[in-house]
């Protein structure tokens, strides 16, 4: 409120003065040289607002040439604060050739007289004329990976005119593009890349003005692919981060889960060309998850999670749009899209499996004691093995497990060293939400 009203009264002072017909400014906070609100003297010798209404970067250019700015990469604003008047624009096209706004194409004069597209109390154009010079003399095509903590990974830095840009989440890094990156910086085997979107490896604070890195198959690195730039800088929330990765040596088409609290259960990765990856989620359908367990020894289905619930780990993503009919012998037997053919696949979608034990609801059994009449007692749901809570736990609870288990002598409840068991494997928390673990002696 403070910031908008101060505003207001510097405008009573400035909205009027000597000015020449059609020269621009920029109505600005002593702050800043270069940042302010776009104005244009018109033929009353009045400073008028320029309307924002289909503002882009084009018009930013121009305009920043038209204020004397030659080096410009413009960083522009809509909705900038209330002025007296809008008297310029909207414009509808307007080339990066022209020096001038008066050049530009305007829309019909009924939009600039509209309140709904240039209200003058909130429809301002603001700029930054960034006036740069090439700071950092870098060879237009190079890319660096910056803030990691290994040189094989970090945020993904390319040169363009000098300058280093980062690349900004809200424009698509494909996987081809980030393996063509890790190919140049001499990670040419396996040639798979992971991409991260969380800002890991922090921001750079010179905001990008390269839009997209585009790269097919028939592209070895960045230098031979389809770069599109601004000509403005991009405000970005988030940076795209790249690992690169070595040749780890595992054995073509395994496939392990990780992460998981137990050995049947975790984030599902699959060996391809010698490195461990993960396997996006989308698609992936209980029959998948049966070859999938199947392959590692568990014959009878599993629970599918889709949304990285074992974490996304820090590998590339290996394959999508798995389709298995079930009676291949692995994953790799399927049907599926490789790594060259993922367009994208966020990292939230990581495929993780909860193999189902040999077992049906209702069965109990007794582990983890000296021999096999005693031990914690585990019950079957749904196909899964899990505990139960001591709450209410008596010796008739204990004689009607024995009962079960085929043993006809009483069962005796043991109390010594009853601790709490903190219950973090999914197959727990699905059932009984339990805290304790039970020994049962027959």
């Amino acid at each position: 409120i403070f910031f908008w009203l101060a505003f207001v009264f510097a405008n009573v002072l400035e909205i009027s003065g000597s000015c020449s017909n059609g020269e621009p400014r920029l109505f600005k906070q002593a702050q800043s040289q270069y940042f302010g609100m776009l104005q244009i003297c018109n033929s009353a010798q009045i400073w008028e607002a320029v309307c924002d209404f289909s503002w882009h970067c084009n018009e930013a250019i121009v305009a920043c040439k038209q204020l004397g700015y030659t080096n410009s990469i413009p960083e522009y604003s809509s909705d900038f604060g209330p002025w007296d008047s809008i008297g310029f624009g909207p414009y509808s096209s307007c080339p990066t050739s022209y020096s001038s706004l008066f050049e530009c194409s305007v829309y019909a004069s009924s939009y600039l007289n509209s309140y709904t597209y240039c209200n003058p109390n909130r429809d301002t154009v603001g700029i930054k004329c960034n006036n740069y010079s090439i700071a950092d003399n870098c060879p237009t095509g190079d890319v660096k990976l910056a803030d990691g903590n290994t040189a094989s990974e970090g945020r993904v830095e390319y040169c363009h005119n000098g300058r280093w840009s980062a690349l900004c989440t809200s424009y698509t890094l494909s996987q081809i593009t980030a393996s063509r990156i890790c190919s140049q910086l001499g990670y040419t085997q396996p040639n798979y890349a992971g991409i991260f979107t969380d800002g890991r490896f922090g921001t750079n604070i010179n905001k990008p003005h390269v839009r997209r890195i585009s790269c097919s198959r028939d592209h070895f690195n960045v230098h031979d692919c389809s770069v599109s730039t601004t000509g403005c800088l991009i405000d970005c929330i988030n940076q795209y981060g790249i690992k690169c990765y070595d040749y780890e040596g595992c054995h073509e088409g395994n496939v392990r889960l990780v992460n998981g609290t137990v050995e049947k259960e975790g984030r599902l990765e699959i060996c391809n060309n010698g490195i461990w990856g993960g396997i996006c989620s989308y698609g992936f359908s209980p029959t998948n998850g049966y070859v999938a367990c199947k392959q590692m020894g568990y014959d009878n289905g599993a629970i599918i999670y889709s949304n990285s619930e074992y974490s996304d780990g820090d590998g590339p993503i290996i394959y999508s749009y798995v389709s298995c009919i079930g009676h291949e012998d692995g994953l790799a037997d399927c049907q599926k899209q490789g790594y060259d053919d993922i367009y994208s696949c966020p990292r939230t979608r990581i495929t993780g499996l909860l193999c189902y034990d040999d077992c049906e609801s209702g069965d109990v059994r007794l582990v983890g004691g000296n021999n096999e009449g005693e031990g914690t007692i585990e019950i079957c749901n749904n196909h899964i093995w899990g505990l139960i809570s001591d709450a209410g736990w008596n010796d008739s609870d204990a004689e009607v497990v024995c009962r079960q288990l085929g043993y006809q002598t009483q069962g005796e409840l043991i109390t010594i060293e009853l601790f709490f068991y903190t219950c973090d494997r999914k197959s727990h928390k699905m059932f009984y939400n339990l805290k304790f673990q039970v020994y049962v002696k027959s």
